[in-house]
C-alpha cells in the first residue's frame, strides 16, 4: 500500500497542472483531473503501538483511512483501491 501511495503521489507531481500543458503533453483531461485531485498527505502508524487501533483494524492491516474534521473514513484495506481514493479526494476537493 505504501508503494501504491508513493506511486500515486509521484504521478501527481509529474503530471502537467494546467489544461494547456496537459494538452501539449498529450495527457487527457481525465488523467489531469485525477492527478490534480491526488494531492494528499499520508503517514504510517504502527498499530502494534496503539492498542485501540490494533483491536479495531488488526485483521485489516494495512488499512487506508482518511481523516477530516475528526471523522475517520476507511477507504480500503489489504490492497490499495486507487479508484476509491481518487473518488474520495475529488469529493473533498469539491466540498
Amino acid at each position: 500500500m505504501i508503494a501504491a501511495l508513493q506511486a500515486l503521489q509521484g504521478r501527481a507531481q509529474h503530471e502537467p497542472h494546467h489544461a494547456h500543458d496537459a494538452h501539449k503533453a498529450g495527457v487527457s483531461s481525465d488523467i489531469k483531473a485525477k492527478t490534480e485531485t491526488a494531492q494528499f498527505m499520508w503517514e504510517v502508524l504502527d498499530i502494534d503501538l496503539h492498542p485501540e487501533l490494533e483491536s479495531q483494524y488488526g485483521d485489516k492491516v494495512p488499512v487506508l483511512l482518511a481523516h477530516k474534521d475528526g471523522i475517520k473514513v476507511e477507504l480500503c484495506h489489504h490492497f490499495m483501491d486507487e479508484k476509491k481514493l481518487l473518488t474520495y479526494l475529488r469529493q473533498e476537493a469539491g466540498s
